[in-house]
Order: C-alpha cells, then structure tokens, then sequence
C-alpha cells in the first residue's frame, strides 16, 4: 500500500484494523488493530504491507509518529461523480450510476437516498462493481432533490461517504404530436429538405412533436433545422435515408439544432460534407448557455467526399478543405451541452467521427465510430461522461484515434468512464488511441500562504492562460513542505488566489507550485486496444485509473509529465494514477509495448513531476516491459512509484528504470524468459 502526503518520514509505526462489514456498526465491534511492516518511508510517500492474513475489506490505519498520530480509511468509496438515466437526473424506474474507486464491493452495497423530510431509501447495485456501479431507480420513486451516500459493502458506519445531491424527474418524454410524411416519387430535382423543415418548424410552433419518416429516400441539397422540442425519426434504420446530394458548397451541417432534439431510426448518406449532425454550439462553435437533451439514437451515417476517380490533388484540396473550413477538421457528430446522448449509431466520416464540446452528464454507448483520413475523436472541458462499449476504429490509414482535453478553452477536464471499448487500426498520425491533451499553463514558481483556503504567488512565471479567469484550474504542489498535494482554484484576485481546501494548513511559504488545467478522475476500464498507439496522460493527470485492459500489438500504457508549451507555464505533471491488471500482447507496430512512466525537466527545473504512481497485477505476457524515465536532469522527475505483482515475460528487460528516478518499490514482481529482470540507469 502506497500513501502520499507529508511529514510521512517522521511515521516509526503503522497500525491496521479491519472494519466489521456492517453498515450501521460501531468501534466496538472491530477487531484489535495489527502492525504492517514499512518498506519505504519519504517525506511525501509511505509504502506498508497490509498483513497477509487479513480478509479484503475497509481498514482503518493508525500512522504513528514522534509528534502524534493520524488516522484514515483505505478502501472506503471514493465518489467521483454521480448521474442518472437522463443525464444529471435519474427518474422513476431509471437508474442512477456512481463512478469512481471501491464504489461497489458487494452486492450488499447501499446507495441511500434521504429527502428533505429525512426519509431514506436505500438502493442496491445490479452487480457489484468497483469502478461504476448502476442502482436501479423504483418506478414509485417521487420526483425531487435528494441527499445521495454510499456504503459499498465493507466497514461500519464511519464507511459512508457523500454522494452529493441526486434529482429525481418525471421521464423526458416527446410531446405527443407526430406528423408523418412519405418520399414523393420521382425525386428528380427536388429538394425534400423544404418540407422537412416546414414539418419540423409546424410542430414546434405547436409545443413539440416527432416528425416519422415512411420507408424510402429523401432527397436533400439544404440543412435541416431542428427546433427545440422536436424529433426527426425513421419508420425503419435500413430502410429511411436521408441523402444528401453531392455539392462543391455542402451546408455548414446538414442537421443542425440548438438543444432539446433527437435523430432517430435512420440513414444518413452524403458525399462532400463539413459537419454533419451539430448541436449547441453558436457560429462561431462555441457552446450555447444553457443547453441540453440532444439524443441520437441508431442512426447510420455514411459519408464520403473521396467518391469517384480522384487524382491525388483533387483528394488532397477535399481533404483540405474540410480541415480550413471547420475547426479542427470536419466531423459526423458535433455536439455540445448537458444530457447528451449517443445510443447505438453508426458513424463513418471523411474525418472526424465524433466532437463533444463541454459536455455534463453525458453518454456515448453502443456505438461505432470510424474516422476517416486525419480523423480524430475528442472530447473537450467535459463534466461526467460514460463511454461504455464502442468501438473506434481508424477506416483509412492516416487515421487517428482522439482523445479528452481542454483545448476548447476550458479550465479543467473531469469525470469520464471508458469502459469496454473497443480501439482498432489506429495507424494515422501519432496513433494515440486514447489521450489527454491541453498545452499550456497559469503560473509556475512559489507561493506565500495568507490565509485558510489562500495564497500569494510570489516568485515565478505567468504562463499563455494567465489572463483569463482561472476557476476550475488545478494548483500542484511541486516541492516543499506540502509536495505532492493538490487543489482546485476556485478563483484569482491579482496575486492571491482562493483554493478549494485548507491551504493554511498544509502548504508552506516558499512551496513550489504550478498551475495548469486540471485533467482529473479517469477511469478507463475494460477496454480492448488492437493495432494501436497508447492510451496515454500527455501532460496534466490526477486521480486517473487505468485498469483490465487488454493491448495487442498496441504500444501500451504512456504516462507522460513535462513543460507543455516550453517557456509559457505550462510545466504539467502526473500525481496519484494507478496502472492495475492489465494485459499486454506483443509489441506493437516499430514499438515496445508496456507501461512507460516519463518525464521531461525543463531547464533550470528541480521538482518532481511524476509522483505517487501505482503500477500493480499487470500481465506483460509478451515483447512489453515497465518503462521510468525520469530524463537526464539534475534533479529526479520521478519519485514515489510502487511496482508490484506484475508478471512479466519473454522480453529483454522486465523493468527498465532510467536516470531522474527516486523513490521506487520494487515488490513480488515475477518474470519468465527474461533477459534482465531489473535494468537500472543511475545518474
């Protein structure tokens, strides 16, 4: 067990004691506490040996030092965020999920609503689940706010944890109109977007309704505009196609709305294209205040600009096109807004397949999504979302995979599953099958402290992003007496800024910090990656969690920490990521597979950048070893990692741990046919 905090070199003993799994018990009913042997003691890491002989479950663990003694919980939930059937709601007979670490141990796991009379009702998962557990909501649930805690099955009483505040709403259902219309035949010329559209509008101007397609083509040159509170659906997914024809000058998007519509049941077929369904964004493609409820739901979308005998030229000025005229290249899907849903569609594009644009409490399940030449998926400044059983796949050969980042401008990235996907035939540009991604930073240098909750920057650099608002941002500590600790800025007033924790007592004058868009809370999970780059942390990551996943002649897992813009403040590092029970087979495309840990000091630099990193049960079965880097610098980059129960075979080196590294565990780990099981650089 690896810990991270401070003045952890001054703990001479460690006391563990096992809760009773009983959710409403007390102290008396545990058992007598147990030593657990040190292996390794720093002022910011401690790393202790739970005694083999205690059961799984929540302990509480007594640090015992010269100047007192602390106590905390290991294995008690750690609640990231919670959402519902309807995105931040749930309703009567939806469900609930809560994502996070040690959420749902046991079956017997308890999700207790509490109203604001103090009725409690308490939920149990569908099945236990560490990670993401869904709590089914009763159909007679009556809608409002409720106090949401969680008990995930193990320890007493003092094992709950807040959940924050739940809304319980009536289902998002359609309004009742629905307007039907049918191809008209021959098609020769005409235009059917005219009356689509004058179909959709009639039925907004009434409060709302769906408009049903019947079987057949519809013949498109103009965009659909897709009013609020209105659906567009297909009788049939195969037999309803909107077709699109082929033009020099497509429309900005073919399907375009500000919130509060849905696509349904059908067939989108175009040839040259921007985008082709967008959704809460302005103009200028930022997101519109204020909205939400955008639902596709199985719908295919087919789409090509490279039809037909091209020469090379004409592929190139298409494909050009599309990158000039559209941010970031033309995508199938760009969507922004709370409540998102993409359920069970199909998606082929030119190039990207799909954008989210800050969204909250959205989902993307079921779905394929191929991207098309210098392709990519991305998800920017997002808040809860649940990407569950996809597949991504690169359908041409310059393309790439995507990622999550901020580079839409936002101050923070947070809160997404990926579960149970499926990454394929990344082969385009860097390759990266999954990355985070967002150059730059606010400040780096120290800090006096004022007051609770407030600092003073004192010497240092402004980074490219200090001139904006900086809430939402992440402040690291990077040195000194609270290394290793991080906080949310809640906002900054000249050189004082205001944190979201008790700076006073923990951050020392002189500390050094850095302050940079916050990328937290990651859990990719289950996931498949074949013939792919990395999923990779490029640059920031806190609290992130890659576990049972499987890499074929994939590169891997990449941590990567460093000055991201050199010289502009963005020195962006890599605190408490957990690496668990992952299986890598053979190496991938020109590259070692593995897990690789690395990062770069920028001139002048002296601080730890990658810290407190967890490296546990992986299956390194073939061609794969753990990689630290730590760079050719002064002063170690790489401190306080604990690699353990990994098994490693049929390779050249096992564990690979370069110059710029301190701080390491190495524990139980095995190998078979390997030439060195532990390699090792020293400055």
């Amino acid at each position: 067990m690896q810990l991270a905090g401070a003045d952890l070199a001054d703990v001479t003993d460690v006391e563990v004691t096992r809760l009773a799994d009983q959710a409403d018990g007390t102290e008396s009913d545990q058992a007598a506490a147990v030593k657990a042997g040190i292996l390794e003691a720093s002022a910011t890491g401690l790393t202790f040996v739970l005694p083999a002989d205690l059961q799984p479950g929540v302990f509480s663990v007594r640090l015992q030092s010269a100047s007192g003694s602390s106590v905390m919980q290991l294995n008690a939930p750690d609640i990231y965020w919670t959402q519902g059937d309807q995105g931040e709601a749930g309703t009567p007979g939806g469900w609930l999920r809560v994502s996070g670490r040690n959420i749902a141990l046991g079956g017997d796991a308890i999700l207790r609503l509490t109203s604001p009379s103090g009725q409690a009702l308490d939920l149990r998962p569908d099945s236990p689940d560490p990670w993401s557990a869904q709590f089914a909501v009763p159909a007679t649930m009556p809608r409002g706010r409720y106090a949401a805690s969680l008990w995930n099955g193990n320890g007493d009483r003092t094992a709950w944890r807040r959940a924050g505040t739940v809304t319980i709403a009536p289902p998002a259902a359609r309004q009742q109109p629905v307007l039907t219309l049918r191809p008209i035949r021959p098609a020769r010329g005409r235009d059917d977007a005219r009356r689509i559209n004058a179909a959709l509008l009639g039925l907004a101007n009434r409060g709302g309704g769906t408009v049903l397609l019947e079987p057949g083509t519809y013949w498109l040159e103009a965009a659909l505009r897709m009013p609020k509170g209105v659906g567009l659906k297909g009788t049939s997914r195969s037999g309803v196609t909107l077709f699109w024809r082929d033009s020099q000058m497509p429309p900005e998007a073919m399907i375009a709305g500000t919130g509060d519509f849905s696509v349904e049941t059908l067939t989108i077929s175009a040839g040259r294209h921007y985008d082709i369904v967008r959704g809460g964004l302005d103009d200028g493609l930022q997101p519109l205040p204020d909205v939400r409820n955008i639902v596709l739901r199985d719908v295919t979308i087919r789409a090509s600009a490279y039809l037909g005998h091209l020469t090379p030229q004409e592929r190139e000025r298409r494909l050009s096109d599309m990158q000039r005229h559209v941010k970031d290249g033309a995508a199938a899907l760009r969507l922004a807004g709370a409540d998102l849903v993409v359920d069970g569609c199909d998606i082929a594009s030119s190039m990207r397949s799909v954008v989210l644009v800050r969204p909250r409490a959205a989902r993307l399940s079921g779905n394929v999504f191929r991207n098309g030449a210098r392709g990519w998926y991305g998800i920017s400044g997002a808040d809860g979302v649940l990407v569950e059983h996809n597949r991504f796949i690169g359908a041409d050969l310059q393309a790439s995979g995507g990622g999550v980042n901020t580079l839409d401008g936002s101050n923070s990235i947070r809160n997404l599953l990926f579960r149970g996907n499926r990454f394929e035939a990344i082969y385009g540009l860097d390759r990266e099958a999954l990355t985070s991604d967002g150059p730059g930073g606010f400040f780096r240098g120290t800090v006096a402290v004022e007051s609770a909750g407030d600092i003073t920057l004192d010497k240092g650099s402004f980074g490219n992003l200090a001139q904006r608002p900086w809430a939402g941002s992440g402040l690291f500590v990077l040195a000194g007496k609270a290394a290793g600790a991080v906080f949310h800025v809640r906002r900054k007033d000249g050189n004082r800024v205001e944190l979201d924790g008790r700076a006073k007592a923990t951050i020392g004058d002189g500390d050094t910090v850095t302050v940079v868009p916050m990328q937290e809370n990651f859990l990719v999970i289950g996931n498949s990656f074949e013939d792919t780059g990395a999923a990779q942390i490029y640059g920031t990551g806190y609290r992130h969690v890659f576990a049972d996943n499987r890499f074929v002649r994939s590169t891997g897992v990449s941590l990567v920490a460093k000055e991201y813009k050199q010289g502009r403040g963005g020195l962006q590092p890599n605190f408490d990521i957990q690496v668990l029970d992952n299986r890598f087979d053979g190496p991938g495309l020109q590259a070692v597979s593995g897990i690789s840990v690395m990062a770069r000091q920028p001139e002048g630099n002296d601080t730890v950048l990658s810290h407190g990193l967890v490296i546990r049960g992986n299956d390194l079965a073939t061609g794969a070893e753990i990689r630290l880097d730590g760079d050719d610098a002064p002063a170690a980059a790489i401190s306080d990692v604990l690699i353990e129960g990994n098994r490693i075979a049929h390779t050249s080196v096992g564990i690979r741990i370069l110059a710029g590294v301190e701080k390491i565990t190495l524990r139980d780990n095995n190998t078979d046919d390997v030439a060195r099981a532990v390699l090792q650089t020293r400055r």
